[in-house]
C-alpha cells in the first residue's frame, strides 16, 4: 500500500510523463484486443447451435483445384442420410422470388428448408412459430418465416404481421412467425430474409436430377463419432457413385468438414495476420513506456542514492517503481479495453468480409481474459526493466554526479539505445508487411481485366409472367428495353447478358471439340454467357478474329482467346464447330452444336478472385490450375431466360443514371424486380475490399507503431542532451565546434536506430515469406515496400532528432559546466 501510495504521488508530480505512457499502453492494448475478440469469436469460439462441434457441411470437391466446393443435389442428399456416422441430416437451398408487397414488387432472398431445421439449429421465433412437418406436407398451406429484419423493414414491425400474405409467382404465403433478431440464415454468405419448406419450392425435377447440385447439407455427427470417421464413409460413397452413375461424378469427391470451415478458411489468414500486428502494436507501445520509465528511473538517481545511503533496500526501489509502472499499465490497458469496443465496430463496419448471420461477435469472458493478460504480460515487461535496471545505485557515484564516461552512465545509454532499436526492429517489420499488402492491392487494381470499367452503369430485370407471357413476349420485351434505354440522356451503348456481368462469376457448361481429345472426353469446362449483339461493344470486349454476333445469327458462339489457343489458335478456331454440354436442366436449351464465328480477348469475370476462399488467381500462370480463361458467347435468343443482367454505358455519372434507367424498366414492366443495381467500379471494389481492407488496418497498425518510435527517439534524444549538458559544454570550451556537439546527439540516438533497422529488415525478409501467398503482382521481397518502409523510418527519425540536435548545438558552455547532473 506504501508503494502504491508513493507511486500514485509521483505519477501526480509528473502528470505528462504518465499520460504519455498511458496513452502508448492504451493504443496497443485497444488494438490488440478489439482483434482479439475479433478472432475468437470468429475463427475459436464455436458456433451458437446446439453440439456445434459435431455440425457438419458435406461438399463436393473437385479434383484439379477447379471449384473448392460445390453443393449436393437431393438425390445426394438422400445417399448421404444412409451414412452411419450421422444422426441428423440437413439439406437447405437458396431460394429467390418475386414478391408482390403490397403493390411494389421486389425481388427477395429466402432459403428452403426441411422440416427439422429449426429444432436442429435450435433458432427461435419469439413471434408466431417456426416451420414444422406439417408445412412440407404436399397439400398443406404455403407457409413462411420471415427474419427479424424483414419485419423491420419491409413490414414496419407491425403487431399483426403473423397471418399476412406475400404472393410470388408460384405461390402465395402466410407468414406464421418471425425469427429472433440477427438470425439470417445458414447459407452463410447470403442474408435470407425468409424461409419457405424446401419441398414446395424445389421444382419437381430437381428431385431426382443429380445434375442439379443446390443443396447445402448440414449434418451432426452421431455421438462418439469423429469426423475422420465421417469422411471415411463420405470416400466409400463416393467411390459407390462413380460406379453407379460414371461421368456424373467424375473428378468429384464428397468431402466432410466442421460447419463453419468454408467461410473461416477464407478469413484465417487475414484474421491471424491483423493478430500479430496488433500484437506487435502492443509491444512496440510496451518498448516506447519502457523508455520513457527508463528516462525517470535515471533522473531519479540521485533520490535512490539518499536513501540507499540512509539504509533503504533495494527490494524497496524495486517494489516502488513495479509499482508505478502498475498503475500505469492498469490505466492504459483498462482505457484500451473500454476503446476496444468502439474500435471493434469500426473494423465491422469497414470490413468487406461478409461474416454469418449467426455469428455473435461481441467481447465474452475468454477473449476478454486473453486480451487482459496480453496486455498485463506486456505491460508489466515493460515496468520491469526500469525498475530492476533503475535500482541499481551506486550511492557514492550517484550522489557526486554519476559523471560523464562513469560505468553507470554508460549503462543507462546502453539501456536506452537497446530499447530504440527493438522498437526500431518491429516497427520497421510492421511497415514493410504493410507496404507489401499496399503494393499487392495496387497491382490487384491496376490489373488489365479485359473490359470496361469506368462508365458503365448495371442493372438486372427478373421478368415476370404478367409483363411477358411466352418466349417471344419475352425477346419482343428485350428489344424494346434496349430501344428505351438507349433513348435516355447520356446513355452510349446498351448490351444484355445472362446470367451475369463481370466481375460476377458465370454458369459453366462443357465445350466438347472434335478431334481434340480431353482427359475422360469431359471436354472443357467453359464460362457460358448468352448475350445480345452489343454487350462485347458495351464492354470493350477487343475482337481478336473473325467477327462479332449479329442480330438473328442462330447457333453461332465467339469464344474467348485463351479458348482458341486450345483449338490451335484464333485463326484456326473460326468456322470450327464445337458442342456445348449442359450441365444442369436448365442449360438445355442452349446445349449442341455451334459454329465459331469470333475470337474476343480474354476476360476475367471473377474479378480475380475466388469469392469463396478469397484466393487471387494468377492469369498466365501455367501452375494455377484456373489461370485459363475459357469462355463462350452464344447468341441471347438462343436461351431467352426471364433474367438479365444490363449493362449501360454512359457519358456521364454512371451511379446517377441509375435511379432514371431503373424507373424506365419499372414504366415498361411494372410486375417485374430490378435488382442487382450499382456501377461496375463499384462492384469490382467490392471483389477487392479484403486486400484493400487487411492492406489499410496493418498500414494503420505500422503507422501508430512508426507514430511511437518517432517519440521514443525523441524521448531518449532529449533525455541524452539533459544528461550530458556538462559533457556538451566541456566538448565545447575545449574547442568543439556546435555541428559536434549535434553530432555527438544524434549518434546516440541514430545508432542504435540503424542496428535496428537492419535487424528488422532481416527480420522481415525471413517473416514476410508467409504472406507470398496473400500477395498478388508483387512478391514478399518486393524492393519498392522494403524501401519505402525503410525511407518512413529514416523521415521520422530525422524529424525526431533535429529538435535535441539544435539544442546540443546552441548550448552555451559556461551554461553547461555550471549545471550538474
Amino acid at each position: 500500500m506504501v508503494a502504491l501510495t508513493s507511486a500514485l504521488r509521483q505519477i501526480r508530480r509528473h502528470p505528462r510523463l504518465a499520460c504519455a505512457a498511458i496513452a502508448c499502453i492504451a493504443l496497443g492494448a485497444a488494438a490488440t484486443a478489439a482483434v482479439v475478440t475479433l478472432v475468437h469469436a470468429a475463427l475459436l469460439r464455436p458456433l451458437p447451435f446446439p453440439d456445434a462441434d459435431r455440425l457438419v457441411r458435406i461438399w463436393f470437391r473437385e479434383d484439379g483445384g477447379g471449384n473448392p466446393r460445390v453443393s449436393v443435389s437431393i438425390p445426394d442428399l438422400a445417399d448421404l442420410a444412409t451414412l452411419q456416422s450421422f444422426d441428423t441430416l440437413l439439406g437447405t437451398s437458396r431460394v429467390r422470388v418475386i414478391a408482390d408487397l403490397g403493390g411494389r414488387t421486389e425481388r427477395m432472398r429466402g432459403e428452403g428448408v426441411p422440416p427439422h431445421y429449426f429444432e436442429t439449429l435450435a433458432i427461435t421465433t419469439p413471434i408466431g412459430r417456426a416451420l414444422g412437418p406439417a408445412d412440407s406436407a404436399p397439400d398443406a398451406p404455403a407457409a413462411m418465416v420471415i427474419s427479424h429484419a424483414t419485419w423491420v423493414t419491409r413490414f414496419g414491425a407491425a403487431a399483426d404481421v403473423v397471418g399476412r400474405t406475400i404472393r410470388t409467382a408460384n405461390a402465395t404465403y402466410t407468414i406464421v412467425g418471425v425469427t429472433a433478431s440477427g438470425f439470417a440464415g445458414s447459407v452463410e454468405d447470403d442474408q435470407v430474409e425468409f424461409w419457405i419448406p424446401l419441398a414446395r419450392y424445389e421444382p419437381v425435377r430437381y428431385t431426382t436430377d443429380r445434375l442439379a447440385r443446390y443443396t447445402w447439407a448440414i449434418a451432426r455427427l452421431r455421438d462418439g463419432v469423429a469426423i475422420d470417421a465421417a469422411r471415411g464413409e463420405a470416400a466409400a460413397l463416393t467411390i459407390r457413385l462413380k460406379q453407379a452413375h460414371g461421368a456424373i461424378y467424375d473428378r468429384l469427391s464428397l468431402d466432410v468438414e466442421p460447419m463453419g470451415e468454408n467461410w473461416r478458411a477464407g478469413l484465417r489468414r487475414g484474421g491471424w495476420l491483423l493478430l500479430g500486428a496488433a500484437g506487435l502494436l502492443l509491444v512496440v507501445a510496451s518498448v516506447n513506456v519502457a523508455g520513457l520509465l527508463l528516462t525517470r528511473v535515471v533522473d531519479r538517481k540521485r533520490e535512490f542514492a539518499v536513501r540507499t545511503s540512509l539504509g533503504g533496500r533495494r527490494a524497496d526501489l524495486i517494489a516502488q517503481l513495479l509499482a508505478e509502472a502498475l498503475v500505469i499499465v492498469a490505466a492504459g490497458g483498462l482505457l484500451g479495453i473500454a476503446l476496444a469496443g468502439p474500435l471493434l465496430r469500426a473494423f465491422l463496419t469497414l470490413s468487406p468480409v461478409t461474416l454469418p448471420s449467426y455469428l455473435r461477435i461481441d467481447t465474452d469472458p475468454v477473449a476478454l481474459a486473453v486480451a487482459l493478460a496480453v496486455i498485463a504480460a506486456t505491460g508489466l515487461a515493460a515496468g520491469v526493466w526500469p525498475a530492476v535496471t533503475g535500482s541499481r545505485v551506486d550511492p557514492i557515484d550517484a550522489l557526486r554526479g554519476g559523471g560523464r564516461g562513469s560505468v553507470g552512465a554508460r549503462g543507462e545509454r546502453r539501456w536506452g539505445s537497446l530499447l530504440v532499436a527493438i522498437e526500431t526492429a518491429l516497427t520497421l517489420v510492421l511497415l514493410v508487411v504493410g507496404g507489401l499488402l499496399l503494393r499487392s492491392w495496387q497491382a490487384l487494381e491496376t490489373t488489365t481485366l479485359g473490359y470496361r470499367v469506368e462508365g458503365i452503369a448495371r442493372l438486372a430485370v427478373t421478368l415476370s409472367a404478367q409483363d411477358a407471357r411466352a418466349a417471344a413476349d419475352v425477346r419482343a420485351f428485350y428489344d424494346r428495353l434496349r430501344s428505351e434505354l438507349r433513348a435516355q440522356p447520356g446513355v452510349e451503348t446498351v448490351g444484355l447478358v445472362s446470367p451475369t456481368l463481370p466481375p460476377w462469376d458465370p454458369d459453366h457448361m462443357r465445350l466438347h471439340v472434335p478431334e481434340i481429345q480431353t482427359p475422360n472426353d469431359r471436354g472443357f469446362d467453359v464460362g457460358i454467357h448468352a448475350i445480345d449483339d452489343q454487350v462485347l461493344a458495351t464492354l470493350d470486349i477487343p475482337l481478336v478474329a473473325g467477327r462479332a454476333l449479329r442480330s438473328g445469327d442462330g447457333r453461332v458462339a465467339i469464344i474467348s482467346q485463351s479458348m482458341a489457343d486450345r483449338l490451335g489458335g484464333p485463326a484456326r478456331a473460326v468456322d470450327r464447330e464445337v458442342r456445348l454440354a449442359s450441365a444442369m436442366p436448365m442449360q438445355d436449351p442452349l446445349a449442341g452444336a455451334y459454329r465459331v464465328v469470333g475470337v474476343v480477348g480474354d476476360v476475367a469475370y471473377d474479378g480475380l478472385g475466388e469469392q469463396e476462399t478469397r484466393r487471387y488467381i494468377r492469369y498466365g500462370d501455367p501452375t494455377d490450375a484456373r489461370a485459363a480463361r475459357l469462355d463462350v458467347y452464344v447468341p441471347l435468343e438462343a436461351m431467352p431466360v426471364r433474367q438479365v443482367s444490363i449493362g449501360v454505358r454512359v457519358s456521364g455519372d454512371p451511379a446517377a443514371a441509375i435511379d432514371p434507367l431503373r424507373r424506365v424498366i419499372n414504366a415498361m414492366a411494372p410486375a417485374s424486380a430490378v435488382h442487382w443495381t450499382g456501377t461496375m467500379t463499384d462492384e469490382l471494389a467490392l471483389e477487392y475490399a479484403p486486400s484493400r481492407f487487411y492492406a489499410v488496418l496493418i498500414v494503420a497498425f505500422s503507422t501508430s507503431a512508426l507514430a511511437l518510435t518517432g517519440v521514443g527517439l525523441f524521448a531518449v534524444l532529449t533525455h541524452g542532451v539533459s544528461r550530458r549538458t556538462p559533457e556538451i559544454g566541456l566538448r565545447a570550451a575545449m574547442g568543439a565546434t556546435p555541428l559536434l556537439a549535434a553530432r555527438l546527439v544524434l549518434a546516440s540516438g541514430l545508432v542504435p536506430l540503424a542496428a535496428g533497422a537492419v535487424a528488422g529488415l532481416l527480420a522481415a525478409v525471413a517473416g514476410t515469406r508467409v504472406l507470398a501467398s496473400q500477395l498478388y503482382g508483387t512478391t514478399s521481397l518486393d524492393a519498392l515496400a522494403f524501401a519505402g518502409a525503410t525511407g518512413a523510418l529514416v523521415l521520422v527519425a530525422i524529424a525526431a532528432s533535429v529538435l535535441p540536435a539544435r539544442r546540443a548545438a546552441r548550448l552555451d558552455p559556461l551554461t553547461a559546466l555550471r549545471q550538474t547532473e
